[in-house]
């Protein structure tokens, strides 16, 4: 092993985000039946494309902002139309595709959980805070 630094990055969220969706939905299909496994999977995907599109707007917002040397207003209103529309994808989830609105949240639950384990993982290992030298029975 390197010791080059790692660093959380959006395909890395993206993929443990997915690992731990299969997980909850697997132990789901086991303990509660498969509407609520498809609940949940549904809403773990869901935010997959959620930060996939994050990322595709951030990009553009930087893009914009240095084409005109500064921030457009085209940039500063695209984070609140990407929010408008997923709030509109996720009531539309809900209620016409009949999905368990609390397998649902676990499933949009499962993104935050990726990120933890995610900084966990890439986070630089120490080995104790305080190390000290032991010389017979001194400390």
């Amino acid at each position: 092993m390197n010791g080059a630094p790692k660093s959380v990055t959006i395909p890395g969220v993206e993929r443990t985000t997915a690992i731990v969706g299969v997980i909850l939905a697997i132990a789901l299909y086991a303990t509660a039946g498969p509407t609520i496994a498809f609940g949940a999977i549904t809403g773990s995907t869901f935010m997959i494309v959620n930060f996939f599109l994050l990322a595709i707007v951030g990009r553009a917002m930087l893009a914009m902002s240095s084409e005109s040397g500064g921030l457009s207003w085209l940039g500063i209103l695209l984070i609140p139309i990407k929010l408008l529309f997923f709030i509109g994808v996720s009531y539309l989830i809900v209620r016409r595709l009949e999905v368990n609105l609390g397998a649902f949240i676990a499933g949009v639950l499962t993104q935050p959980a990726a990120i933890l384990i995610e900084v966990w993982r890439t986070a630089p290992r120490v080995r104790s805070i305080a190390q000290p030298e032991i010389k017979g029975n001194q400390v």
